[in-house]
């Protein structure tokens, strides 16, 4: 099992938003429950409300415009529960 999966939605020959719905999927059919199941952020460049909808709708629990820089990653990290900020 992962903690994480950072998965930019531009993947070569692969649509990312179609992976991570995959993903979900593996997961309910191992009876893998939602609050269980790994964490994934997508990343992207694409500034399209669409494109933030359906990959809320096929279950990523984060989501992050490029350029990433390190404050916006580590604070999605913390609100994941992924890392601790003290």
């Amino acid at each position: 099992p992962f903690d994480l999966i950072l998965l930019d939605i531009n993947l070569p020959g692969l649509d990312g938003i179609e992976l991570l719905d995959e993903i979900r999927k593996l997961e309910q059919e191992h009876g893998i429950s939602e609050s269980d199941g790994v964490k994934i952020v997508i990343t992207t460049g694409e500034k399209d409300v669409n494109t933030y909808v359906d990959a809320t709708k096929a279950g990523c629990t984060g989501y992050l415009m490029k350029p990433i820089d390190r404050k916006m990653l580590v604070g999605e990290l913390s609100r994941l529960g992924v890392i601790k900020i003290d």
